[in-house]
């Protein structure tokens, strides 16, 4: 993931970045790299800490086939 911005409201965060993934069968051979975007929400908790409540992903092309 690369976040390229981080805005706070309050005990509210919103991320909007980049995200590389490959994604490999289980005897580790890539079998798919996925490329895209995203933006995700989090507030902080009573306790201080930083829960995510929603993340939204977008890829940049359709899955192959």
């Amino acid at each position: 993931l690369v976040a390229h911005k981080v805005e706070l409201h309050g005990e509210t965060a919103i991320e909007r970045g980049q995200y590389d993934e490959a994604l490999r069968s289980r005897d580790g051979v890539v079998r798919l790299i996925e490329r895209g975007k995203y933006v995700a929400v989090a507030r902080r908790g009573g306790d201080g800490r930083w829960r995510f409540v929603i993340s939204i992903f977008n890829r940049d092309a359709p899955r192959a086939r």
